[in-house]
């Protein structure tokens, strides 16, 4: 397994499911097998079980898997089979009992190392008339059910072994070549100077594959940390939307509502844009962030003009001051402008910042401790590679900026772990009503096979389909968060250099990810 690189496998499914989370079965004569397995996955496993009279099979585990025992569940010795009790986020270590309650009767669990008092017997589980297991504890016998006689119900032990070893090495491999390709194409980048550094985690299954590829500077070539922060760019925009339909959900405005009936004034007057118009880039607003205006466009780097404070009034001034591409509903163009206005319209019908809504309805709920707003601070938090942009003709460090030349359109700051929980949460359905994430997901054509809805873009697959989420670029810093209805989530984010980069990269990265 490479360094710096982890798999968890966290078993989480009720009894009535046990072949859709294979395990390990522990029993005599499989020790190459499972250390074969391990070799071939490349993985480190942790489990949470102990099998009486298994000893040296734990024991090559342990070692050959870096198993983690944090409950220990004895069994009869004339049974071989296996309890896998998945550990809770409630649980704490003052109990090893991974649920909240107390253990059910019978269950002797302790933590590692204590022994248990005197005269308790610990070699048998008491059973009685409608006893349950607990909810997400899971088990499979190989020699009939506890306390029966003992006989074979397969034809085979060596069997059951081999097909259930061969399960968790599928199980185990799914991701591991997805992994191990992606790495590939980012180093592939780097080494082409196309990029000083690239950050990537695939999530599936409650399994995280993280890397990172590159230097964090040119200076010290430090490697680049695969937990690092970076800008998120338009990802930003994704987070307004979420909010600007909770806020629908709970009747504050409609989409359809116009602009100008929550923000008198912000507009021209007689301006017919509704709220859904700014949301999924069909207003015509010109883009104040686009090229063409010297000091504001977030595609030409300017050292000094990047570090003035703006505020929101002021962006949009910018956006009014050309005119509109077309009329509210006439076509389809992006325009950062939206994104100002939309963040306002936060503002205006909560009474607080945008940044704190944000907080309050998102981060907080969803614990993503590493995404921030940060309003006129030019810094991101450690660690982070920098970034880099060309300016009359060399590359300079470009990593200091003060965000609020993008406010809602860009400000966000974050991580590849903390994007796909938010993703996750979103699309899963865990943030807006379902009726509001279908309008999230209905979709504009924008060119390319692309299409937009309300704060997130759909990207065609190169083996059919499309993945949600949203890109983002600012100086120094492109980001892709991006997920399947599969459940396949993929943040990739780098730090552009001299080089040319490959007009089919992301489409190979797309490919790779989820095809």
């Amino acid at each position: 397994m490479p360094s710096g690189h982890e798999l968890s496998v966290r078993p989480s499914l009720p009894v009535a499911e046990p072949a859709r989370h294979p395990f390990i079965m522990s029993t005599g004569g499989c020790e190459p097998l499972i250390a074969a397995i391990a070799r071939a996955a490349g993985v480190s496993l942790r489990c949470h079980y102990r099998v009486r009279d298994t000893g040296s099979i734990l024991a090559m585990v342990a070692e050959g898997l870096g198993l983690s025992i944090v409950a220990e569940l004895s069994l009869p010795a004339r049974h071989t089979g296996v309890h896998a009790i998945p550990p809770s986020p409630a649980s704490s270590g003052s109990s090893s009992w991974p649920y909240r309650g107390p253990a059910p009767h019978g269950h002797r669990l302790r933590r590692p190392g204590h022994r248990p008092p005197s005269g308790v017997p610990v070699n048998r589980i008491p059973r009685h008339a409608g006893h349950q297991e607990p909810a997400g504890v899971f088990r499979r016998w190989l020699c009939g059910p506890p306390h029966g006689s003992g006989r074979a119900v397969v034809p085979s032990v060596d069997a059951m072994i081999l097909t259930k070893t061969a399960a968790l090495a599928l199980a185990l491999t799914t991701v591991a070549p997805v992994h191990d390709e992606l790495k590939t194409q980012l180093d592939a980048l780097v080494d082409a100077k196309a990029m000083t550094a690239a950050l990537a985690l695939v999530r599936e299954d409650g399994r995280d594959r993280s890397m990172a590829a590159g230097v964090r500077d040119l200076r010290s070539k430090a490697p680049a940390d695969p937990h690092g922060h970076f800008r998120v760019g338009s990802v930003t925009k994704t987070f307004v939307a979420t909010v600007l339909l909770q806020l629908a959900d709970e009747g504050k405005l409609s989409l359809d509502d116009q602009v100008s009936k929550h923000l008198p004034g912000a507009l021209p007057e007689g301006s017919t844009v509704t709220v859904r118009q700014a949301l999924n880039h069909t207003s015509g607003i010109f883009d104040y962030a686009g090229a063409g205006i010297p000091g504001w466009s977030v595609r030409d780097y300017r050292p000094r003009e990047t570090l003035y404070d703006q505020t929101p009034q002021e962006l949009l001034a910018v956006g009014l001051s050309k005119p509109a591409y077309f009329k509210p509903g006439g076509g389809w163009r992006y325009s950062n402008t939206n994104y100002v206005i939309a963040a306002m319209l936060i503002e205006k019908l909560t009474g607080n910042p945008y940044a704190k809504e944000i907080e309050n309805r998102i981060l907080r709920p969803l614990g993503l401790r590493h995404t921030l707003l940060p309003g006129h601070r030019k810094d991101l938090p450690r660690p982070h590679a920098r970034g880099y942009a060309p300016y009359q003709g060399r590359m300079v460090d470009a990593t200091r900026m003060n965000p609020s030349l993008e406010y809602g359109a860009g400000e966000i700051i974050s991580t590849t772990a903390d994007l796909a929980t938010f993703l996750d949460a979103l699309l899963g359905g865990k943030l807006t009503s379902g009726q509001a994430l279908k309008q999230m997901r209905t979709l504009e054509d924008a060119g390319r096979g692309m299409g937009y809805g309300l704060g997130l873009q759909a990207f065609p697959l190169p083996c059919g389909g499309k993945v949600y989420g949203h890109s983002g670029g600012t100086f120094g810093y492109p980001t892709y968060a991006l997920r399947s209805d599969s459940g396949r989530t993929l943040v990739l984010s780098g730090n552009p250099y001299s080089g040319e980069v490959p007009a089919d990269a992301l489409p190979k990265v797309l490919a790779t990810a989820f095809c």
